[in-house]
């Protein structure tokens, strides 16, 4: 299985069945577009012929969808944890337009719910037996908005040094940062936590989305938090970073300069999310202004490379993107032949790398899972884990026969999350992503191959040279 793509400067073949890019010439482009579409057989061209004794394209078809490693998970998800995510509150101050616990979302919704320290401390244990004592882990607190149950944070950092001392724990926290005191600042910065603080840009974009429960904007509130933070506990402020959400209604440009241009950001880390779509009941629609915008962000990020554009400032998603293409292009180059037995990418192993534990003591493998799915629950705190759960999510493909002829196989990113219909892992759920999928993945194929034009900086002209 083969994709062809092109840039303003070469023509290159994607290998499926390889998980490597080889650069053609024009001639031999033309030729296996006739090949792919099924024009011309390997045998009536030489072309073709000599590609396919190579290894390139030759047509191997994953002969059963299946994921090799759900043999290992009881081994793997029993020593090897590495991050707790407690959900300490379902309950906020705020409630923002783009919540995935608004009533856009299919799932749960706010409520006054809140975490136990009984059963906080049920999950350090838990979590802190399943992970090798020679590793280092991270605890982490969410909500809703965790600092409204601030004392069980407390607690669960006290439980910690008292029972792990000898472990190295990090901690951190993922707030709307309305309602941070000088008690919370001290503790947070004490205890050295890493703090993520939700702003959208300047005043005007954030409060499209970023409102209280009675309508009011935020910004003006959390401003004055980030100035105060960074006047009077110099230590917190080095471990904040912000994230931003981009949703449809945003002046992307607007938040963009805002997060550049203000200096209290000098240094800081803004990560940039899009409003998810995993459970949405409605339509995603940027407008095209805006989509053409960021496509030339990213160009500057790729042309940043070399000193391109080495004297614009940019945007810490796009430059995340640079870096995702980066690695992108490392494992191109590695390769990985397709086994006949396989299962497509994007699904992890649960609760490996990311444990999730709500305020009921449930286990999910993130935080972005519906947790009323009873699918997407994988155990509970007291009866340990669901492997039943656990190896159909990591199978979330298995009945997908549409996936054994996809170019796009390796690089497939549909998580177990975006294939939960609510009640099942459904390969309903999962093929209505998987157009917009290939069109993504088919331009980061094309961006890896503008990014290694830039990196040789000329055009050798040599056919089948790996990028």
């Amino acid at each position: 299985m083969i994709k062809l793509i092109k840039t303003v400067r070469g023509k290159y073949i994607y290998d499926s069945n390889l998980n490597k890019v080889y650069k053609t010439g024009q001639a031999e482009w033309e030729i296996l577009q006739k090949y792919d579409e099924g024009y011309i057989s390997e045998s009536e061209n030489h072309t073709v012929k000599y590609l396919l004794d190579r290894g390139i394209g030759i047509s191997n078809r994953v002969k059963k969808i299946q994921n090799p490693m759900a043999d290992m998970i009881e081994d793997i998800l029993e020593n090897d944890l590495q991050l707790l995510i407690l959900q300490v509150t379902q309950n906020c101050n705020l409630r923002c337009e783009y919540c995935v616990y608004s009533e856009d979302y299919v799932g749960r919704k706010h409520n006054c719910a809140k975490m136990e320290f009984e059963i906080a401390r049920d999950a350090i244990i838990f979590f802190m037996k399943r992970s090798r004592g020679d590793t280092v882990v991270t605890i982490n607190f969410y909500g809703g908005e965790p600092l409204l149950n601030f004392s069980v944070i407390q607690e669960c950092v006290k439980y910690v040094e008292d029972n792990y001392g000898a472990r190295k724990v990090f901690y951190g926290i993922t707030t709307n940062g309305t309602i941070l005191d000088e008690e919370i600042m001290s503790f947070l910065e004490k205890k050295r936590f890493r703090v993520v603080i939700s702003l959208d840009g300047n005043e005007e974009e954030n409060d499209k989305n970023r409102k209280y429960i009675n309508g009011d904007g935020t910004f003006r509130t959390i401003y004055s938090k980030l100035e105060k933070i960074r006047e009077c506990f110099p230590e917190l402020w080095e471990n904040i970073s912000f994230n931003r959400v981009k949703a449809p209604n945003h002046n992307l440009r607007a938040c963009d300069n805002f997060f550049k241009e203000n200096e209290l950001f000098e240094g800081r880390k803004v990560r940039g999310d899009y409003i998810t779509d995993n459970n949405l009941k409605k339509e995603i629609l940027f407008a095209d202004s805006e989509i053409e915008y960021e496509a030339v962000e990213k160009s500057k990020a790729l042309l940043s490379v070399y000193g391109k554009a080495d004297k614009i400032k940019l945007d810490d998603y796009c430059v995340l993107y640079r870096d995702d293409i980066k690695r992108m292009l490392y494992n191109l180059r590695k390769g990985r032949h397709l086994r006949e037995i396989s299962h497509p990418g994007g699904v992890c192993m649960p609760g490996k790398e990311r444990l999730f534990v709500n305020v009921k003591g449930e286990l999910f493998p993130c935080e972005r899972c519906n947790e009323l799915s009873h699918v997407m629950c994988i155990g509970t705190t007291e009866t340990g884990f669901n492997y039943k759960n656990i190896r159909a999510q990591m199978n979330a493909g298995r009945e997908m026969e549409e996936c054994l002829n996809c170019w796009a196989f390796q690089l497939c990113n549909i998580c177990q999350a975006q294939s939960d219909d609510g009640q099942n892992i459904s390969p309903q759920e999962r093929l209505k992503k998987c157009d917009r999928v290939k069109m993504i993945m088919e331009q980061k194929l094309r961006d890896c191959c503008l990014y290694a034009e830039i990196e040789r900086k000329q055009d050798n002209g040599k056919a089948h040279i790996v990028i």
